[in-house]
């Protein structure tokens, strides 16, 4: 996860939400605890806004597919209106 908040540039996942994911692996077996400290892989898809894109996730992205290899990326970036 720590990959994925350097990525964005901000914090996205809650520390509350990690405590969660760790207290439902306290029962696992070994092969279950092995299966998720694997390297992160699958598909991400990101949304952001394009001035977000640009200052913070672009600067970010070759660093984190050369340390994430097996992770796909789906990026969006769309200008938001202002009210």
């Amino acid at each position: 996860m720590r990959e994925l908040d350097d990525l964005a540039g901000l914090s996205m996942f809650c520390a509350s939400s990690r405590k969660a994911r760790s207290a439902g692996r306290q029962g696992a077996r070994p092969a279950e605890i092995k299966s998720h400290s694997a390297a992160p892989s699958g598909l991400l898809r990101i949304a952001a806004s394009v001035a977000h894109g640009q200052a913070a996730i672009a600067p970010r992205l070759l660093s984190f597919m050369r340390r994430c290899p097996a992770v796909r990326i789906d990026l969006h970036v769309q200008e938001v209106a202002s009210t």
